[in-house]
């Protein structure tokens, strides 16, 4: 089975951790080539149900391959779960992806899970979102003084002392 060195979604080259590729085969005989990523959340968070995108892989043997696919599946960002991103699209002929094994209607997909050795602070490292945070704190005036003085770097001077804090404390 040829392996993918790549995967750009809509021209965009993104980081996959790993992938499943798959031939689903329903119950009145249609056919969808299944390929489900492991992606990092600031990738995932530009998806949404449904959505067309165009996916291009290209494989360790330098062929390559585009398709118009539709995203079934996006991890919600925030619960600390591993983000995949799951994409198909309808084919024609099966025989094209003789590769990849087929799997029927009634097939366990178990077998076609991902990611079990990879943790969201790995995929972190790589990439890490940013959320918008906002909070109340009652400070001294002089504090006060300060962060409003400060605002327009607030978010790097909380960002690196909330994080010194964490690590003191793990």
């Amino acid at each position: 089975m040829k392996d993918i060195k790549y995967v750009r979604i809509n021209e965009e080259l993104i980081h996959v951790f790993d992938y499943v590729r798959y031939v689903y085969d329903n119950e009145i005989g249609d056919c969808f080539f299944h390929l489900d990523l492991i992606v990092t959340e600031v990738v995932i968070i530009k998806y949404v149900f449904d959505q067309e995108v165009k996916v291009s892989l290209v494989y360790n043997n330098g062929e390559e391959h585009t398709f118009t696919m539709l995203v079934q599946g996006v991890t919600e960002v925030g619960n600390a779960e591993i983000p995949i991103l799951e994409l198909c699209v309808k084919i024609d002929d099966p025989e094209k992806f003789q590769e990849l094994k087929i799997v029927k209607w009634d097939t366990p997909l178990e077998e076609y899970s991902l990611g079990n050795n990879i943790t969201i602070e790995e995929i972190r490292r790589i990439e890490m979102p940013n959320r918008e945070v906002q909070f109340e704190a009652t400070l001294p005036i002089d504090l006060e003084e300060w962060v409003y003085s400060n605002r327009h770097k607030i978010s790097t001077i909380l960002t690196e002392a909330l994080t010194d804090y964490k690590n003191k404390k793990i």
